[in-house]
């Protein structure tokens, strides 16, 4: 293992939508979640959390613990609950349409400033998904990003020598600050595990901050994926007594601050052609997949037609046309081709 200077320990639970159970269940887990990431974030003033999207994870919150909105804002304040790319839906930007993507920035920055005004980020979380096309630096700089935390494909990342972080430049030579890893960790609660995941991580990279995830789908905080607790806070500090690197909770905003200075190596175009297998369309003609395309595809030529009858001197239909956008956002989540047959029928 290369020596380090910080280990910054990054909690986090991925929300697929529906993955894994009825909507309801889903719905039920996020808010026990988030209730406990408060309570913890009473008991410990180091602790941290991050998430990255309204939908799938914030909504919940608004709609069942309006009571504690007050405790999320202060704890968004001092920078301890971070929310990073501030988007609508939790989408895949190679399986949506273009315009849907940049409407669930332009969309999902919106109803965030709503609930926390001047709420700001310039981080695009981007993990289980394919890193993305081509353009996609040129989208993150007009979005107002300028670090993006990435994951798939890890193993052809691997095998062509990409670095855990470096410099994606697009094709219009827009450059943006990338990461790279795994946005899962501390997936069983047994010290010598962890000790090799961390390790691990450490040893795939060649600076001297490096981010170490904890949490994965639907995670609890300071639990493993079977729910069993671990102590994070005794193992840190006996950590911090006999290695080199210093552990501690962490954002990802204090991680991309800690290395943004640094010199990397720079990375043109495409990345990797391919996406991953489970982006295919699903269920044909009454899949999800293809009714998104229509939806972007008739969305367009409405605001068209709108923007015509407007040079006529008819009223521009603006909030109409985002009811339709945040219904196509509402069924554009990654991994939602894969809900189960009730909820299916009523998204569809």
């Amino acid at each position: 293992m290369t020596e380090k200077n910080i280990g910054h320990i990054i909690p986090y639970a991925h929300t697929d939508y529906a993955w894994t159970n009825y909507r309801a269940w889903h719905i039920e887990r996020y808010v026990l979640i988030m209730s406990e990431v408060l309570d913890q974030m009473k008991q410990n003033s180091q602790f941290t959390w991050m998430t990255d999207n309204y939908q799938h994870f914030m909504e919940p919150l608004m709609t069942y613990l309006p009571e504690r909105m007050d405790e999320l804002k202060k704890h968004i304040r001092e920078g301890r609950f971070e929310i990073t790319s501030l988007i609508y839906s939790l989408l895949r930007p190679t399986t949506a349409g273009e315009e849907t993507f940049i409407n669930n920035i332009i969309l999902g920055r919106e109803i965030f400033q709503q609930y926390f005004p001047g709420i700001e980020t310039d981080i695009y979380h981007n993990v289980d998904v394919s890193i993305g096309h081509s353009q996609l630096p040129q989208l993150m700089k007009l979005g107002g990003y300028k670090y993006l935390r990435a994951f798939r494909p890890q193993g052809v990342m691997d095998y062509k020598k990409y670095p855990s972080e470096f410099l994606w430049e697009g094709m219009d030579g827009t450059k943006v600050l990338c990461s790279r890893g795994i946005y899962a960790g501390f997936s069983n609660a047994d010290e010598n595990s962890i000790k090799d995941e961390i390790n691990q991580v450490l040893d795939k990279s060649k600076i001297d901050h490096v981010w170490i995830p904890s949490g994965m789908d639907d995670t609890r905080p300071l639990r493993d994926y079977k729910d069993n607790h671990f102590d994070y806070f005794s193992f840190m500090e006996k950590w911090n007594n006999e290695e080199k690197t210093t552990l501690k909770f962490s954002t990802a905003k204090a991680y991309f601050n800690d290395i943004k200075d640094k010199n990397y190596d720079i990375f043109k175009g495409i990345i990797d052609p391919c996406d991953v297998g489970y982006n295919l369309p699903s269920k044909g003609q009454n899949g999800l997949w293809r009714l998104r395309v229509q939806l972007d595809t008739l969305i367009i030529k409405a605001e068209t037609l709108c923007a015509m009858g407007a040079l006529a001197g008819l009223d521009y239909p603006e909030e109409k046309l985002k009811k339709c956008w945040r219904g196509l956002l509402s069924i554009s989540g990654h991994g939602m081709e894969f809900v189960m047959d009730r909820d299916f029928e009523s998204i569809y």
